[in-house]
Protein backbone atom coordinates (compact mmCIF):
# COMPACT_ATOMS: atom_id res chain seq x y z
CA UNK A 1 0.00 0.00 0.00
CA UNK A 2 1.15 3.15 -1.05
CA UNK A 3 0.05 7.22 0.01
CA UNK A 4 -3.15 7.80 -2.20
CA UNK A 5 -4.71 4.57 -1.60
CA UNK A 6 -8.02 4.42 -0.31
CA UNK A 7 -8.25 1.91 2.86
CA UNK A 8 -10.83 0.24 5.42
CA UNK A 9 -9.47 -0.69 9.29
CA UNK A 10 -10.24 -4.66 10.08
CA UNK A 11 -13.34 -5.23 12.06
CA UNK A 12 -11.86 -5.53 15.72
CA UNK A 13 -9.51 -2.65 15.27
CA UNK A 14 -10.76 0.20 17.80
CA UNK A 15 -9.19 3.53 17.98
CA UNK A 16 -10.25 6.83 19.08
CA UNK A 17 -11.37 8.94 16.55
CA UNK A 18 -11.94 6.27 14.11
CA UNK A 19 -15.20 7.38 11.69
CA UNK A 20 -17.84 4.10 11.90
CA UNK A 21 -17.31 3.42 8.30
CA UNK A 22 -14.01 2.59 9.16
CA UNK A 23 -12.63 3.92 5.97
CA UNK A 24 -9.96 6.44 5.37
CA UNK A 25 -6.96 7.75 2.41
CA UNK A 26 -3.02 6.99 3.32
CA UNK A 27 -1.66 10.13 3.81
CA UNK A 28 1.84 9.10 5.10
CA UNK A 29 3.84 5.60 6.01
CA UNK A 30 6.04 4.81 8.11
CA UNK A 31 8.99 2.00 8.86
CA UNK A 32 9.21 1.85 12.85
CA UNK A 33 11.62 -1.00 13.05
CA UNK A 34 13.49 -3.30 10.80
CA UNK A 35 12.27 -7.13 10.66
CA UNK A 36 14.67 -8.05 8.18
CA UNK A 37 17.59 -6.71 6.02
CA UNK A 38 14.82 -6.72 2.85
CA UNK A 39 11.50 -6.13 5.03
CA UNK A 40 9.82 -3.11 7.47
CA UNK A 41 7.25 -3.20 9.37
CA UNK A 42 4.79 -0.41 8.03
CA UNK A 43 2.69 1.89 10.01
CA UNK A 44 0.30 3.79 7.68
CA UNK A 45 -1.21 7.48 8.78
CA UNK A 46 -4.55 7.54 7.55
CA UNK A 47 -6.68 10.70 7.27
CA UNK A 48 -10.18 9.87 8.50
CA UNK A 49 -12.23 12.97 8.49
CA UNK A 50 -10.35 15.70 10.24
CA UNK A 51 -8.62 12.95 12.21
CA UNK A 52 -5.12 11.34 11.00
CA UNK A 53 -4.71 7.94 12.74
CA UNK A 54 -2.05 5.86 12.92
CA UNK A 55 -2.64 1.87 12.40
CA UNK A 56 -0.26 -0.98 11.84
CA UNK A 57 -0.25 -2.89 8.55
CA UNK A 58 -1.65 -5.68 9.70
CA UNK A 59 -5.40 -3.90 10.78
CA UNK A 60 -5.30 -2.04 7.41
CA UNK A 61 -6.99 -3.67 4.38
CA UNK A 62 -6.96 -1.42 0.56
CA UNK A 63 -10.07 -0.61 -1.04
CA UNK A 64 -8.72 1.36 -3.96
CA UNK A 65 -5.67 3.94 -5.39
Amino acid sequence: MKIGDLVRIKEGTHQDGMPESRVGLIIGVKYPFLISERTHSQVYEVQMGRSVLRFHQMFVEKLST
